[in-house]
């Protein structure tokens, strides 16, 4: 057997590279590469079932999920397009949220969820109870077991639905309060003033304190004046949807919630911090029942 010396050897090898290279040139001109693209995917986070997916009049539904290969979200309900999300950061896999509030006939039924890139279509659907009746009921189960009460049983709430907020002395969170404001709003159809003055009723005091700490206390039980919100020093270094989530489930101390459920929502502490702000429908409901009676009434 004869050895090929190293000068074939080299000459061998620059052939074949040429070679190589030569033929990508041509199958690159001939078949231009694509991107790889998969279809579309849309899996829904929340509502997860039963009871967070009931729904009635006036009620907000927070939709929540990820897609993958998806330009265009929408929810779709009997025929008609309610809510839209768009991918705008262009990126494979993102997070939407559809906030709905047109549920259509009463009764059990689904929600088409679809999703649109560059003319291809994946639908999921999402079942919803609009059911008035139902919601009530889950709402009144939210007041026995989540809202604060008097040595007697009577409801504790602000004494009235126009409430005043004033940010004492925390101007760098300023618009993250706001925020928070708004959901709140839209959430209980509670009304919140912004002032800078303390002498006016019912109020919420937002207060920056040394302390590492995140409370509300609201006072007097049960018909409320006042609830000091307590933020520590160190809540500047949260993220802002954090901070947001924070606010929220502090005002809904303030205004009469005590539990902490474990359920998703923005008084369930142990939500993942990047998940945005939610509020069932029946907490929603609960907190309208609550404010369409006197302080201390019972149900």
């Amino acid at each position: 057997m004869k050895f090929i010396n190293w000068k074939t050897r080299i000459a061998v090898i620059i052939i074949l590279i040429m070679a190589a290279i030569s033929f990508m040139s041509c199958k690159g001109k001939s078949t231009p590469t694509q991107p790889w693209v998969l279809a579309p995917v849309i899996k829904i986070q929340n509502p997860s079932g039963y009871p967070y997916n009931i729904v009635g009049q006036g009620t907000i539904l927070t939709v929540t999920g990820q897609a993958w290969s998806i330009e265009t979200i929408s929810a779709i309900v009997d025929g008609r397009t309610v809510a839209s999300a768009m991918n705008s950061a262009k990126i494979w896999k993102w997070d939407f949220i559809l906030n709905i509030d047109y549920f259509g006939s009463p009764g059990r039924k689904n929600i088409i969820i679809r999703g649109l890139n560059q003319g291809e279509s994946t639908d999921v659907t999402l079942e919803i109870i609009n059911d008035e009746n139902e919601l009530r009921n889950q709402a009144i189960q939210f007041i026995h077991s989540d809202w604060i009460k008097a040595p007697d049983g009577g409801l504790a709430r602000l004494i009235k639905a126009n409430v005043y907020v004033i940010n004492e002395n925390f101007p760098e969170i300023q618009n993250n309060i706001m925020a928070a404001v708004g959901y709140m709003e839209e959430w209980t159809r509670l009304h919140f003033i912004f002032v800078h003055q303390e002498n006016v009723t019912p109020i919420i005091i937002m207060r920056k304190v040394p302390d590492p700490i995140l409370d509300t206390s609201p006072t007097p039980i049960p018909a409320i004046t006042q609830a000091l919100i307590r933020i520590g020093y160190n809540f500047i270094n949260f993220p802002d949807n954090l901070q947001i989530k924070r606010i929220c489930h502090e005002m809904g101390h303030a205004i009469g919630i005590a539990g902490h459920p474990h359920d998703g929502s923005i008084m369930d502490i142990l939500t993942p911090n990047e998940e945005p702000p939610i509020f069932h429908p029946y907490q929603q409901k609960a907190v309208r029942i609550v404010y369409s009676m006197p302080p201390g009434s019972k149900i």
